[in-house]
Protein backbone atom coordinates (compact mmCIF):
# COMPACT_ATOMS: atom_id res chain seq x y z
CA UNK A 1 0.00 0.00 0.00
CA UNK A 2 1.58 3.25 -1.17
CA UNK A 3 3.82 3.51 -4.23
CA UNK A 4 5.48 6.79 -3.40
CA UNK A 5 9.05 7.57 -2.48
CA UNK A 6 9.55 4.71 -0.01
CA UNK A 7 7.04 2.33 -1.61
CA UNK A 8 8.62 2.53 -5.07
CA UNK A 9 12.07 1.55 -3.86
CA UNK A 10 10.61 -1.10 -1.55
CA UNK A 11 8.61 -2.77 -4.34
CA UNK A 12 11.82 -3.01 -6.37
CA UNK A 13 13.71 -4.49 -3.41
CA UNK A 14 11.02 -7.10 -2.82
CA UNK A 15 11.23 -8.20 -6.46
CA UNK A 16 15.01 -8.45 -6.15
CA UNK A 17 14.57 -10.62 -3.05
CA UNK A 18 12.59 -13.15 -5.08
CA UNK A 19 8.98 -12.25 -4.28
CA UNK A 20 6.94 -13.84 -7.07
CA UNK A 21 3.53 -12.25 -6.49
CA UNK A 22 3.03 -8.61 -5.58
CA UNK A 23 -0.03 -6.36 -5.44
CA UNK A 24 0.44 -2.58 -5.59
CA UNK A 25 -2.04 0.09 -4.57
CA UNK A 26 -1.82 3.87 -4.77
CA UNK A 27 -4.45 6.51 -5.53
CA UNK A 28 -1.95 9.17 -6.65
CA UNK A 29 -0.61 10.00 -10.07
CA UNK A 30 3.08 10.34 -10.89
CA UNK A 31 4.11 13.85 -11.92
CA UNK A 32 7.27 15.85 -12.60
CA UNK A 33 7.57 17.02 -9.00
CA UNK A 34 7.91 13.35 -7.92
CA UNK A 35 11.00 12.66 -10.03
CA UNK A 36 13.85 13.39 -7.61
CA UNK A 37 12.53 11.27 -4.75
CA UNK A 38 11.09 8.32 -6.67
CA UNK A 39 12.39 5.03 -8.08
CA UNK A 40 10.65 5.63 -11.44
CA UNK A 41 12.65 8.71 -12.48
CA UNK A 42 12.06 11.11 -15.36
CA UNK A 43 11.13 8.48 -17.97
CA UNK A 44 7.85 7.88 -16.17
CA UNK A 45 6.68 11.42 -17.02
CA UNK A 46 7.06 11.16 -20.81
CA UNK A 47 3.39 10.28 -21.34
CA UNK A 48 2.15 12.86 -18.87
CA UNK A 49 0.71 12.26 -15.37
CA UNK A 50 -0.28 8.61 -14.90
CA UNK A 51 -1.22 6.27 -12.07
CA UNK A 52 1.80 5.54 -9.84
CA UNK A 53 0.89 1.90 -9.21
CA UNK A 54 0.43 1.15 -12.91
CA UNK A 55 3.69 2.87 -13.85
CA UNK A 56 5.52 0.95 -11.15
CA UNK A 57 3.97 -2.34 -12.29
CA UNK A 58 5.10 -1.71 -15.88
CA UNK A 59 8.65 -0.82 -14.86
CA UNK A 60 9.04 -3.80 -12.51
CA UNK A 61 7.63 -6.25 -15.07
CA UNK A 62 10.26 -5.04 -17.54
CA UNK A 63 12.99 -5.62 -14.98
CA UNK A 64 11.64 -8.83 -13.40
CA UNK A 65 9.44 -10.71 -15.93
CA UNK A 66 8.95 -13.64 -13.54
CA UNK A 67 7.02 -11.56 -11.00
CA UNK A 68 3.22 -11.55 -11.14
CA UNK A 69 2.27 -7.93 -10.37
CA UNK A 70 -1.25 -6.50 -10.03
CA UNK A 71 -1.71 -2.73 -9.81
CA UNK A 72 -5.24 -3.22 -8.36
CA UNK A 73 -6.92 -1.06 -10.97
CA UNK A 74 -10.07 -0.32 -8.98
CA UNK A 75 -12.26 2.68 -9.75
CA UNK A 76 -11.41 3.88 -6.25
CA UNK A 77 -7.72 3.14 -5.60
CA UNK A 78 -7.60 4.60 -2.10
CA UNK A 79 -6.30 2.51 0.79
CA UNK A 80 -9.48 3.37 2.70
CA UNK A 81 -11.64 1.75 0.00
CA UNK A 82 -9.36 -1.26 -0.25
CA UNK A 83 -9.49 -2.05 3.47
CA UNK A 84 -13.24 -1.37 3.64
CA UNK A 85 -13.59 -4.86 2.19
CA UNK A 86 -11.43 -6.45 4.86
CA UNK A 87 -11.75 -10.00 3.49
CA UNK A 88 -9.19 -8.97 0.89
CA UNK A 89 -6.52 -8.83 3.58
CA UNK A 90 -6.93 -12.55 4.35
CA UNK A 91 -5.47 -13.58 1.00
CA UNK A 92 -1.98 -12.18 1.60
CA UNK A 93 1.15 -13.64 3.18
CA UNK A 94 2.04 -10.15 4.37
CA UNK A 95 0.70 -6.60 4.04
CA UNK A 96 3.06 -3.61 3.83
CA UNK A 97 2.00 0.01 4.16
CA UNK A 98 4.33 2.70 2.86
CA UNK A 99 1.51 5.24 2.99
CA UNK A 100 3.04 7.35 5.73
CA UNK A 101 -0.49 7.86 7.06
CA UNK A 102 -0.76 6.88 10.76
CA UNK A 103 -4.57 7.07 10.72
CA UNK A 104 -4.89 4.52 7.92
CA UNK A 105 -2.18 2.30 9.39
CA UNK A 106 -3.94 2.25 12.75
CA UNK A 107 -7.21 1.39 11.04
CA UNK A 108 -5.58 -1.57 9.29
CA UNK A 109 -4.10 -2.64 12.62
CA UNK A 110 -7.57 -2.52 14.23
CA UNK A 111 -9.20 -4.50 11.41
CA UNK A 112 -6.57 -7.24 11.56
CA UNK A 113 -6.95 -7.69 15.31
CA UNK A 114 -10.74 -7.32 15.54
CA UNK A 115 -11.37 -9.80 12.73
CA UNK A 116 -8.62 -12.23 13.73
CA UNK A 117 -6.85 -11.96 10.38
CA UNK A 118 -3.47 -13.55 11.05
CA UNK A 119 -1.48 -11.74 8.37
CA UNK A 120 1.71 -9.93 9.43
CA UNK A 121 1.46 -6.16 8.95
CA UNK A 122 4.46 -3.94 8.30
CA UNK A 123 4.33 -0.15 8.04
CA UNK A 124 7.28 2.06 7.18
CA UNK A 125 7.99 5.76 6.88
CA UNK A 126 10.70 8.41 6.88
CA UNK A 127 11.33 11.06 9.49
CA UNK A 128 12.02 14.61 8.16
CA UNK A 129 15.39 16.11 7.22
CA UNK A 130 17.22 12.77 7.06
CA UNK A 131 17.01 12.18 10.80
CA UNK A 132 15.91 8.56 10.25
CA UNK A 133 13.22 6.09 9.24
CA UNK A 134 11.22 3.21 10.69
CA UNK A 135 9.81 -0.21 9.79
CA UNK A 136 7.29 -1.60 12.30
CA UNK A 137 6.01 -5.18 12.15
CA UNK A 138 2.88 -6.24 14.03
CA UNK A 139 0.25 -8.98 14.00
CA UNK A 140 3.03 -11.55 14.36
CA UNK A 141 2.42 -12.28 18.04
CA UNK A 142 -0.39 -11.34 20.45
CA UNK A 143 1.70 -9.38 22.94
CA UNK A 144 1.25 -5.93 21.40
CA UNK A 145 0.04 -4.08 18.33
CA UNK A 146 0.72 -0.93 16.34
CA UNK A 147 -1.70 1.05 18.52
CA UNK A 148 0.60 0.36 21.49
CA UNK A 149 3.17 2.67 19.87
CA UNK A 150 0.60 5.49 19.76
CA UNK A 151 -1.03 5.01 23.19
CA UNK A 152 -0.43 7.32 26.13
CA UNK A 153 1.28 5.77 29.18
CA UNK A 154 -1.51 6.77 31.57
CA UNK A 155 -4.62 6.58 29.36
CA UNK A 156 -5.94 5.12 26.09
CA UNK A 157 -5.52 8.50 24.36
CA UNK A 158 -3.64 8.72 21.06
CA UNK A 159 -0.20 10.33 21.16
CA UNK A 160 2.64 10.90 18.72
CA UNK A 161 4.51 7.76 17.64
CA UNK A 162 6.52 6.87 20.74
CA UNK A 163 9.71 6.11 18.83
CA UNK A 164 9.62 9.31 16.80
CA UNK A 165 12.98 11.00 16.38
CA UNK A 166 11.42 14.47 16.40
CA UNK A 167 9.86 16.39 19.26
CA UNK A 168 6.03 16.49 19.25
CA UNK A 169 4.09 19.53 18.10
CA UNK A 170 6.27 20.56 15.14
CA UNK A 171 5.04 21.04 11.56
CA UNK A 172 7.50 19.90 8.89
CA UNK A 173 5.40 20.23 5.74
CA UNK A 174 6.82 22.54 3.07
CA UNK A 175 5.57 23.99 -0.22
CA UNK A 176 8.41 25.43 -2.28
CA UNK A 177 6.38 26.67 -5.26
CA UNK A 178 3.48 28.04 -3.27
CA UNK A 179 0.98 26.26 -5.49
CA UNK A 180 2.06 22.62 -5.57
CA UNK A 181 1.27 19.91 -3.06
CA UNK A 182 2.88 20.10 0.37
CA UNK A 183 5.60 17.61 1.29
CA UNK A 184 7.77 16.56 4.20
CA UNK A 185 11.46 17.33 3.51
CA UNK A 186 13.62 14.23 3.08
CA UNK A 187 15.76 12.89 0.24
CA UNK A 188 15.65 9.85 -2.03
CA UNK A 189 18.58 8.46 -0.03
CA UNK A 190 16.41 8.47 3.08
CA UNK A 191 13.67 6.63 1.20
CA UNK A 192 16.12 4.03 -0.10
CA UNK A 193 17.50 3.47 3.40
CA UNK A 194 14.02 3.00 4.85
CA UNK A 195 13.11 0.67 1.98
CA UNK A 196 16.19 -1.48 2.58
CA UNK A 197 15.50 -1.76 6.32
CA UNK A 198 11.88 -2.67 5.55
CA UNK A 199 12.78 -5.22 2.87
CA UNK A 200 15.14 -7.01 5.25
CA UNK A 201 12.39 -7.12 7.87
CA UNK A 202 9.86 -8.46 5.35
CA UNK A 203 12.30 -11.16 4.26
CA UNK A 204 12.94 -12.23 7.87
CA UNK A 205 9.20 -12.46 8.57
CA UNK A 206 8.48 -14.53 5.47
CA UNK A 207 11.39 -16.86 6.34
CA UNK A 208 10.12 -17.15 9.94
CA UNK A 209 13.32 -15.61 11.26
CA UNK A 210 11.36 -12.82 12.93
CA UNK A 211 8.61 -14.14 15.22
CA UNK A 212 7.81 -11.10 17.38
CA UNK A 213 6.16 -7.74 16.86
CA UNK A 214 9.14 -5.48 16.39
CA UNK A 215 10.58 -2.25 15.08
CA UNK A 216 13.73 -1.69 13.06
CA UNK A 217 14.83 1.89 12.62
CA UNK A 218 17.80 3.66 11.10
CA UNK A 219 19.08 6.78 12.80
CA UNK A 220 20.62 9.62 10.81
CA UNK A 221 22.20 12.90 11.80
CA UNK A 222 20.09 15.67 13.30
CA UNK A 223 22.23 18.48 11.87
CA UNK A 224 19.91 19.53 9.01
CA UNK A 225 16.82 19.27 11.18
CA UNK A 226 18.27 21.41 13.94
CA UNK A 227 19.69 23.96 11.48
CA UNK A 228 16.17 24.33 10.11
CA UNK A 229 15.01 25.31 13.59
CA UNK A 230 13.45 22.04 14.72
CA UNK A 231 14.12 19.81 17.72
CA UNK A 232 14.76 16.09 18.13
CA UNK A 233 12.90 13.91 20.63
CA UNK A 234 14.13 12.34 23.84
CA UNK A 235 13.94 8.94 22.07
CA UNK A 236 16.42 10.18 19.47
CA UNK A 237 18.80 11.43 22.14
CA UNK A 238 18.70 8.08 23.95
CA UNK A 239 20.31 6.30 21.01
CA UNK A 240 23.91 6.94 20.12
CA UNK A 241 25.02 7.70 16.57
CA UNK A 242 27.49 4.88 17.07
CA UNK A 243 24.52 2.47 16.81
CA UNK A 244 22.68 3.74 13.70
CA UNK A 245 20.35 0.71 13.43
CA UNK A 246 17.88 0.29 16.28
CA UNK A 247 16.08 -3.02 16.84
CA UNK A 248 13.45 -3.49 19.52
CA UNK A 249 10.33 -5.51 20.27
CA UNK A 250 7.09 -3.55 20.34
CA UNK A 251 6.26 -3.11 24.04
CA UNK A 252 2.72 -3.71 25.27
CA UNK A 253 0.93 -0.50 26.21
CA UNK A 254 -1.07 -1.04 29.38
CA UNK A 255 -3.94 1.11 28.17
CA UNK A 256 -3.98 0.08 24.48
CA UNK A 257 -7.69 -0.28 23.57
CA UNK A 258 -6.99 -2.80 20.80
CA UNK A 259 -4.93 -5.17 22.95
CA UNK A 260 -7.27 -4.82 25.92
CA UNK A 261 -10.31 -5.59 23.76
CA UNK A 262 -8.57 -8.70 22.43
CA UNK A 263 -7.89 -9.85 26.00
CA UNK A 264 -11.51 -9.20 26.98
CA UNK A 265 -10.79 -6.24 29.29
Amino acid sequence: LGCGSVGGYLANNLCQLGIESLDLLDADWFAVENVHRHFLGIDATKKGPRDKALLLKERLEEMYPYVDIDSLDYKDRSAEFFISKSDRLKHYDLVVSALGEPTVNLKINRILYEQNISVPFVCCFNEPYGVGGHAIATNIDNKSCLRCMYTDVISPELVQFKASYVKAGQNFRKNISGCGSAFVPYSCLDSQQTAIVTARLVADILKNKEVSNCMRSWRGTSKDLEEAGFEVSDFYRLHSEEAPLIKMEIPTAKHCPICNARKGY
